[in-house]
């Protein structure tokens, strides 16, 4: 509808101006914050140092891609738009992905760059490029300057071309959407035994040297430390949150330009500077609300540093800290008086798991091999026989968990009987599948496409999931990207 409206040649002028800046009110405001203020770096990425202009910049990137796939769309346009954290998260992968594209040697020409611009509908009237719109829009709905926006979308045609390489060979069978079908519709009537490992205590104990021979074989290590001064600003609610923000716009550049003066800055506007005992990532901090970001940002920051803003919570009541990092305790080897009750709790335990697993093995074999029942084989060790009706795949089963694996093993059988052995978070089940209702493959034609369209986006994302993790140790944050 809108640009039907704007390929109109009785259209004027004003009022193709009036609904441009309908189209995209929320890029008005294109810049982001104080953000170029910051002097310290937002993170690394294969050792290059990011700082808070490239992240600006990916930052710009990404509003100009939401621009391009969501430019009819003025709800779902703003919902992203507003979504600081996502935001955030969007333009640091974006450099990431443009940092490999870079390396793998992508390369997008000027002609590619123009050929996308002149293409995109946006840009467009009667179904040609028409300059003076793209030219308006740049700038009084972007506020940018045309060489910027198009080194932008060069940046993003390079990580589209990279993302589009990574995905090239993942691909939806048919026979995986069958199986998905099958157990996403299927009921299953379930007879089992849980043997929990807390039930086996006999024979667990673990001596001394036990212990000691599993210290040699393995490395102990205490976890890295930090201690740090920091600053807290509590509030109370929305107004004592806004003072707080107010104080930290005049008073973080100073402390973030001048971190040997960290200290004398604060206590010059009468504020408190704490400092902590060694803490690790997993620790509780005393005197500081525990909020993961507190610690992984000090653990995080160099010697020396300074951090952006961290916010213990989201809501309008909490605290707003600034860490100055004043000491890393890096791990060191532990000695065996100092683990050795973990060290035998951890083997007792997995005693006890291995009981578990011979009993269930052990009545799996009664079952099968004599044709004892279910009930017979769970008697002889005074274990009880629990039922369940009509489990699909996301049912709840009490005391056990999730339906999930226990339904698709069933499936996978295709018939009533006794399966494998599974083991499961609380210990291991032995089920028999009393009963089975397959779905009738007529219904899987009409769903089909949906199916595969649903696995192959799961499938995507698990690819891009694993290509970051592989990329894990080149990639290092040092703020916490949803308080930019």
């Amino acid at each position: 509808m809108v640009m039907t409206v704007l390929r109109s040649k009785k259209v004027a002028r004003r009022v193709l101006i009036g609904i441009l800046i309908l189209i995209i009110p929320a890029f008005v405001l294109w810049g982001v914050g104080n953000l170029s203020q910051r002097p310290a770096p937002i993170g690394t990425i294969s050792g290059q140092k990011i700082t808070a202009d490239e992240f600006s910049k990916s930052l710009q990137g990404i509003k100009a891609q939401v621009l391009f796939t969501q430019f009819g769309d003025r709800e779902a346009m703003n919902a992203i738009l507003q979504n600081r954290g996502m935001m955030n998260w969007m333009a640091w992968e974006r450099l990431v992905f443009l940092d490999a594209a870079e390396k793998a040697g992508v390369k997008i020409t000027n002609n590619d760059v123009m050929s996308f611009i002149a293409t995109h509908p946006l840009f467009q009237r009667n179904g040609t490029f028409d300059r003076k719109v793209y030219e308006y829009i740049l700038t009084n709905n972007l506020s940018i300057e045309p060489r910027l926006f198009e080194e932008l979308v060069r940046q993003n045609l390079m990580v589209r071309a990279l993302r589009r390489a990574i995905l090239k060979n993942v691909y939806v069978t048919e026979e995986e959407i069958a199986e998905y079908y099958s157990t996403s519709n299927s009921e299953v009537d379930l007879s089992y035994v849980m043997l929990e490992p807390a039930s086996f205590t006999e024979a667990t104990s673990v001596t001394d040297e036990e212990a000691k021979e599993y210290f040699k074989k393995n490395r102990f290590m205490t976890a890295p430390k930090a201690v740090v001064d920091y600053i807290e600003l509590p509030y109370k609610n929305a107004s004592e949150k806004q003072k707080a923000v107010g104080t930290l716009e005049t008073l973080y550049p100073e402390l973030a330009s001048s971190p040997e003066s960290f200290r004398q800055t604060a206590e010059s506007r009468d504020l408190e500077v704490k400092r902590t005992q060694p803490f690790s990532e997993e620790e509780v901090v005393p005197g500081v609300p525990f909020f993961e970001q507190f610690n992984v940002t000090a653990l995080s920051l160099e010697e020396g540093a300074v951090s952006t803003p961290l916010f213990s919570s989201g809501g309008d009541k909490g605290s707003a800290f600034v860490i100055h990092k004043i000491e890393s305790i890096p791990p060191r080897p532990l000695e065996f008086e100092e683990v050795k009750t973990a060290v035998k709790n951890f083997l007792s335990e997995r005693k006890r798991l291995l009981l578990a697993q011979e009993a269930a093995a052990k009545m799996y074999s009664r079952i099968t091999d004599t044709g004892a029942t279910l009930e017979e084989a769970a008697a002889e060790m005074n274990k009880s026989v629990k039922k369940e009706e009509d489990i699909t795949i996301s049912d709840y089963i009490e005391n056990i968990g999730p339906s999930t694996e226990i339904v698709m093993a069933a499936v996978k059988n295709k018939e009533p009987g006794i399966l494998d052995p599974i083991n499961l978070q609380k210990g291991v089940i032995l089920v028999r599948v009393d009963k089975i209702d397959l779905p009738d493959k007529q219904g899987l034609a009409d769903k089909k496409e949906d199916i595969r369209e649903q696995l192959l986006k799961r499938k995507q994302l698990i690819a891009l999931e694993n290509w970051f993790r592989d990329r894990s140790d080149r990639v290092k944050l040092n703020t916490r990207l949803d308080e930019i």
